[in-house]
């Protein structure tokens, strides 16, 4: 008898967490936008591209910016830097070390290389933006969204060659 009753009761507690479980799961994000809902108004798209230009802002403070302007006559690293590290040893010359082999040079790709399809998610919208009551303002985040995407390519070009694009 015992163990009928605790086969009832294993049996409804687990119909009560799978009953509990399906509301909870079937939600949308309470705290995000999808990205349908991040490109669907120009209200929305505008603090996308704030976000995406402080990014690229934050990318050129402190080590990001500097790696890029290692190598030419504008930078220097103090001695400690090159006789630490041989990568780093490396980035005071303008030489064959100098390149995307790198680890500190290698560093720099992925946080750019983020920022990229986002940039080109806004153009794509933009540009299939149908709402004209504020031309000014859709062709102003256009400018934006290029100038982002443009200028964050140039920078990995710079190490890497060409970049993967999608047309």
């Amino acid at each position: 008898m015992k163990s009928k009753t605790l086969i009832y009761f294993i049996s409804g507690a687990i119909f009560l967490m799978q009953a509990a479980c399906s509301k909870f799961l079937d939600r949308d994000p309470q705290t995000a936008l999808t990205q349908e809902q991040a490109f669907s108004s120009l209200d929305k798209i505008e603090p996308v591209l704030d976000g995406l230009m402080t990014s690229w802002r934050n990318l050129h403070k402190d080590r990001g910016g500097f790696i890029f302007m290692l190598g030419n006559d504008e930078t220097q690293q103090g001695a400690y830097q090159v006789m630490t590290d041989p990568d780093q040893s490396a980035l005071a010359k303008y030489s064959s070390f100098l390149n995307a082999s790198n680890n500190a040079v290698t560093g720099q790709w992925q946080p750019r290389w983020t920022l990229v399809p986002i940039a080109a998610q806004a153009i794509y919208a933009l540009q299939n933006f149908t709402d004209t009551s504020n031309a000014a303002l859709k062709d102003e985040l256009l400018g934006e969204a290029c100038f982002i995407r443009a200028a964050l390519e140039f920078e990995l070009t710079q190490y890497w060659g060409r970049v993967p694009a999608k047309d």
